[in-house]
């Protein structure tokens, strides 16, 4: 179009609207309606152009589509794999806080157990001593 051979650039830009069609590209469908448009518009061809202005205009708006059913479509899988892992994280703080206490009571459990044989040899001993003291009194 801008070395002005009109016929040319029209053939290749039905060439290539024909070869975006084939592929399925939507972008390059929208391109090549876009440029069919501009073409019409140099020669004067209102109807063509407007015509051509229409399906652009359609392939446009369902490029537009595609990416927010695509961007909303990230963000549930986001918003899904957050709470995933906010929930993952909520249950291994629990089994965190579970360990804590088990670790604790084990812990007391030991001290506590320490304690009361300390206590059972400390009273061995004292009956122990009651004993040989009386023995060696007799």
């Amino acid at each position: 179009m801008d070395l002005k051979k009109i016929k040319e650039a029209e053939d290749y830009l039905n060439k290539a609207l024909k070869l975006s069609n084939e592929i399925g590209s939507n972008e390059w469908i929208k391109e090549s309606y876009s440029r069919l448009e501009e073409l019409d518009s140099i020669q004067g061809n209102w109807k063509a152009a407007y015509d051509h202005h229409k399906l652009f205009i359609r392939y446009r708006d369902r490029i537009d589509k595609e990416e927010l059913e695509t961007e909303s479509m990230q963000r549930l899988i986001n918003n899904d794999f957050e709470k995933n892992e906010a929930a993952l994280r909520t249950e291994e703080e629990k089994k965190n806080i579970t360990e804590d206490a088990n670790k604790k009571r084990k812990q007391l459990v030991l001290i506590l157990g320490s304690c009361i044989l300390i206590l059972i040899f400390a009273l061995a001993r004292f009956i122990y001593r009651s004993k040989t003291n009386k023995t060696h009194k007799v």
